[in-house]
């Protein structure tokens, strides 16, 4: 059927009433020129530009149907298409219930999205050097769970660091500063974590070479707070290793501090028993393969200054009274028994009081040896004094 479209002028002059039909063509058609469709908005000598089809109306749109039985598809091209009181270019799925799964709102800057040829894309760039590219002053990507507890995570960064964002709770969790050295955190695909290092030896491994390589557990608060705890299934010991020291058996090197079976020991050999020992028992008790040496005590008033010139050495009758008045000797002070003891201050007071006593000694030896002078002084005058009466006694008996 072949329909005749007069002008709109003729119409308003009352010349002739067009009848109006659809036009069906079974054949291909061939428009060698432009195109509007569009009702009563497109008019006789439509201007187009650039566009060869030109689609003209209030609300724009093109519906693509799907006529397909069992998966009916009805997608709509609109050229505005009205969210929150903005107009949108956008692609409805009109099969299920008008959803709209893209829109572009008509001041998104350029290159908003691009798709380069080789499939990256970009956002905010037409030049994507990854598969997606994002640029922007502080660009950002956004996740926001809105099916379950409404919660935000933001992935974003800048000049200044790398950093996820919780944005629900108003907190930076995890920042990486711009500048961080090469594998400043890396994880090995056994889980173990190096800081520093590409090849983690440890569950957690930090090396530096700059002599900063340390770690600082810090607590704020007030309380009390175990801060470290090592756990194991059997003998646990932690290492301080000087790799300035020759690496040999009890050199030193390394020391180790393990509990062993419920034992504690100090020792150089990692695991068991070594020459180099010292081993604290649950009871308490103590026991160290070598020898004591502490920082020294008070000595109560110096342990050797007793021989000094100017020392106020009491006498042995002065000392005897205050000992017995005291209920101790006066230098070491009190011992209470479950009391503890400072050891270093005690041996030094029972060493005052042990060079008090040989002094003492030293006087008692020499009265004793002036005692024992002035007897034999005075045995020897007796005897001479017998002697002289005995020969007085026999020459009396001659005579």
């Amino acid at each position: 059927m072949k329909c005749t479209v007069l002008p709109l002028s003729l119409i308003s002059l009352g010349l002739a009433t067009p009848a109006l039909s659809d036009i069906v063509q079974n054949d291909d058609v061939i428009i060698r020129s432009e195109l509007c469709v569009g009702g009563l908005s497109c008019v006789d000598g439509e201007s187009f530009g650039a566009e060869e089809i030109k689609i003209k109306n209030p609300s724009p749109n093109i519906l693509f149907f799907d006529t397909t039985t069992d998966a009916p598809n009805l997608w709509r091209l609109d050229g505005d298409s009205s969210v929150g009181n903005t107009d949108f270019f956008s692609i409805t799925n009109t099969a299920a219930g008008g959803s709209i799964p893209f829109s572009l709102a008509p001041t998104a800057p350029l290159h908003s999205l691009f798709v380069s040829a080789n499939g990256d894309v970009g956002l905010g760039t037409s030049l994507p050097g990854e598969e997606l590219h994002v640029t922007g002053n502080t660009p950002n990507v956004r996740f926001e769970d809105i099916f379950n507890t409404p919660y935000t995570w933001d992935v974003g960064g800048n000049d200044g660091s790398f950093f996820v964002q919780d944005v629900t709770a108003a907190s930076i969790p995890f920042r990486i500063r711009a500048g961080a050295p090469n594998n400043s955190v890396r994880i090995m695909s056994d889980g173990s974590v190096g800081l520093g290092t590409g090849f983690a030896a440890a569950a957690l491994h930090v090396r530096r070479s700059d002599n900063t390589a340390a770690l600082l557990i810090e607590e704020t608060g007030a309380g009390t707070l175990g801060q470290l705890a090592l756990r194991n299934n059997g003998i646990t010991f932690f290492s301080l290793e000087d790799t300035s020291i020759a690496d040999a058996p009890n050199s030193g090197r390394a020391w180790n501090f393990q509990n062993q079976a419920g034992t504690f020991r100090v020792t150089t050999a990692p695991g068991g028993p070594g020459e180099i020992e010292m081993i604290l028992t649950p009871a308490g008790d103590m026991t160290i393969k070598g020898e004591l040496t502490t920082s020294g005590g008070t000595c109560g008033g110096g342990c050797d200054a007793v021989f000094s010139e100017d020392y106020a050495l009491p006498s042995i009758a002065e000392h005897a009274e205050a000992m017995f008045t005291l209920g101790h000797l006066p230098n070491v002070g009190p011992t209470l028994e479950n009391t503890p003891i400072n050891v270093s201050d005690k041996l030094g007071r029972m060493l005052n009081e042990l060079e008090h006593a040989h002094i003492y000694i030293d006087q008692l030896h020499s009265d004793i040896e002036d005692l024992k002078t002035a007897m034999a002084e005075r045995d020897a005058l007796r005897e001479e004094q017998l002697n002289k009466l005995l020969a007085l006694l026999d020459r009396s008996q001659k005579d």
